[in-house]
């Protein structure tokens, strides 16, 4: 990570960064499960996640250690006089998306779309968003909720994966 932080601090020409990442699977260290049979085969080590936990001996300092780190890499990024583009978490699936619909479509021939529960995402989120939420205002800083286009918009309660027969998930 460091390297790569080096590497932009580098280069002028990076005048806009959007920062996007699986924060939700590192701040809880598991991979996700709708709890309607889809459940990722994710490993969860991502390396801040295994940084955290080198650092911190417990699960509690873990936890404390992983927004502090999202809270310091955006800030180091700002000093830097770039705009950043901070990217929330995507609704989670649990599923491969093309091929789940793929073999809906051999079994009954009919094309249906995909979707999770939202109470799910925000659960699962909310620590997350709050962390993120937490970073504070910048002029350089713009934060995207996915979440606010895929939930409760296609379907009432849920977070699309697919709408009007097309995966918007690969």
């Amino acid at each position: 990570m460091e390297d790569a932080f080096w590497q932009i601090a580098g280069d002028e020409t990076l005048a806009t960064l959007v920062v996007m990442a699986r924060n939700t699977l590192y701040l809880e260290g598991s991979a996700f499960d709708n709890g309607e049979g889809g459940v990722e085969d994710v490993p969860p080590s991502p390396y801040d996640a295994v940084e955290a936990r080198e650092l911190n001996s417990s699960e509690a300092d873990r936890r404390a250690a992983v927004p502090a780190a999202y809270a310091s890499g955006i800030g180091n990024l700002l000093a830097l006089r770039r705009k950043v583009i901070l990217v929330y978490p995507v609704p989670e699936v649990g599923w491969d998306v093309p091929r789940v619909m793929a073999r809906r479509y051999l079994a009954d021939g009919a094309v249906s779309d995909l979707s999770t529960s939202m109470e799910v995402f925000e659960r699962r989120n909310r620590a997350t968003i709050v962390a993120l939420d937490s970073i504070g205002d910048h002029p350089d800083l713009t934060r995207i909720r996915p979440d606010a286009i895929l939930c409760d918009t296609f379907v009432p309660g849920r977070c699309a994966a697919s709408v009007a027969g097309r995966p918007i998930y690969a």
